[in-house]
């Protein structure tokens, strides 16, 4: 058997790049800039900032570039 198909993988969420740099940085837009530029929902755009739950990729995609292009994550 290879290791990879054997060996189940749990990520530790300390390390994760989405809940230690880009939460953050989402909670520095105001929820309303942030709702008109995105077009998203309000709550799906709360529950991202609190880390209640973590967006599907493409929405993820957006909500990083949003950020980038306001200046809050580099």
């Amino acid at each position: 058997h290879a290791a990879e198909s054997v060996y189940t993988e749990y990520p530790d969420p300390r390390r994760d790049e989405w809940w230690t740099t880009i939460v953050p940085a989402l909670k520095k837009i105001p929820l309303k800039v942030f709702e008109k530029i995105t077009g998203r929902s309000r709550r799906l755009l709360i529950d991202a900032r609190t880390g209640r739950r973590r967006p599907r990729p493409s929405t993820q995609q957006l909500l990083v570039s949003v950020a980038r292009k306001l200046g809050v994550l580099c």
